[in-house]
């Protein structure tokens, strides 16, 4: 074993003496499950978003009266086209 490394007791446990290495060794380790629960957010995060915007979308029409709705649709259905 290399100077300045040993092997502690508990399995996949390597100490050394040199703090860069161990913070890189850490990172490596803690990496795969970081990116994994930032995925796992994200996700819930556009979950969150997409529902908060058929809420403001319902609210909105709630003040738009019928008719003017209708003449929106038809308007944004010719612009559409």
């Amino acid at each position: 074993m290399k100077p300045g490394y040993r092997l502690h007791r508990a399995p996949g446990r390597i100490i050394t003496g040199h703090p860069v290495i161990q913070l890189a060794i850490e990172m490596a380790a803690n990496e795969e499950t970081e990116s994994r629960a930032l995925s796992s957010e994200m996700a819930l995060l556009e979950k969150e978003w997409r529902d908060a915007e058929e809420i403001a979308s319902i609210a909105d029409d709630l003040l738009i009266p019928g008719p003017i709705r209708s003449r929106l649709i038809a308007w944004k259905t010719d612009r559409s086209q």
